[in-house]
């Protein structure tokens, strides 16, 4: 009788350690929270216009405000390049290098500089630049509080408004 419970003990105790048991995977049902309507596949089609026109040759200008690919420089559309060439689609003369690298940004006012920190001025042409507030330009972009006068004039005036351009 004990060498019977023995075995029983051995079997049922180790038993799920050498027999295979079955897994039960948690899947959620294909496509689940994921919907394409009609909208989101025109938007697919007017990228995929951009894209097979640019790499065809034509300009992203004339590709931009047509048909299939309507104009509004505020949606995320149309195709980003690597040297920023056409990545400003406002439709201004000699707009299309706006923005792009190696392309200095045009000077509304004269320049002047002022002595900076002790350690380094901006007028200094080489040498190392010290900067005590390396990160204040990054911060002021993210911080899209009331705080920032950035924030609000942008949120206050939007592309196209007061001369402002997109």
């Amino acid at each position: 009788m004990a060498l019977v419970m023995v075995l029983a003990m051995f079997f049922f105790g180790l038993g799920p350690a050498f027999l295979p048991q079955p897994v039960h995977a948690q899947t959620a049902p294909i496509g689940n929270g994921f919907v394409l309507d009609a909208g989101d596949l025109r938007f697919i089609f007017q990228q995929i216009v951009v894209g097979q026109g640019n790499a065809a040759g034509v300009p992203l200008s004339q590709l931009v405000g047509t048909q299939n690919v309507p104009f509004n420089p505020q949606l995320p559309m149309g195709l980003r390049t690597v040297d920023g060439s056409n990545n400003n689609l406002v439709p201004l003369p000699d707009q299309h290098l706006f923005g792009a690298a190696d392309v200095l940004f045009p000077r509304l006012t004269p320049a002047t500089f002022r002595a900076a920190d002790a350690g380094t001025t901006y007028q200094q042409t080489s040498g190392d630049v010290i900067d005590s507030q390396p990160r204040i330009i990054t911060n002021l972009i993210v911080d899209q509080s009331a705080n920032n006068p950035a924030a609000v004039a942008a949120a206050t005036n939007p592309c196209g408004s007061g001369g402002f351009v997109c």
